[in-house]
């Protein structure tokens, strides 16, 4: 017989696997998304900020120009 306690809340015993899996996912994105924050706020917004920005591109395509010049060189 089902218990009718939970009636006027609609908790039902049927429903108590999907409502786990509900809850789970819900925790689960919680922590995912205070992870990326936290990450944005402490690191992540100046190293995405330094990818885009003109100079560092002009930086990088030095660096791969001199890599692959040196690379060169220690093969003759």
């Amino acid at each position: 017989m089902p218990s009718l306690q939970g009636v006027a809340f609609n908790v039902f015993e049927r429903n108590f696997w999907k409502d786990l899996r509900i809850f789970g996912a819900y925790v689960l994105f919680n922590f995912v998304f205070v992870y990326v924050c936290s990450w944005f706020y402490l690191q992540g917004y100046g190293q995405i900020r330094s990818l885009c920005s003109p100079a560092a591109a002009h930086s990088r395509q030095k660096k791969k120009e001199k890599k692959k010049k040196n690379h060169g060189d220690e093969y003759v």
